[in-house]
């Protein structure tokens, strides 16, 4: 499931924030997710539980 910018997600390890960047580099698909403290992290797609 590709998803994108400004989607709320939640991860596998139940933390959850907002996508504001998506990256497709042709083998896999990287989020950056601003966390609800501010924290920017990059994840890639199989670390994303669901959007919300």
């Amino acid at each position: 499931m590709l998803l994108v910018e400004n989607t709320a997600v939640e991860l596998k390890d139940g933390r959850r924030g907002l996508i504001v960047d998506v990256r497709d580099n042709g083998e896999s698909i990287q989020y950056d997710v601003e966390m609800g403290d501010g924290e920017i992290v990059t994840v890639f797609a199989e670390e994303v539980n669901r959007p919300i």
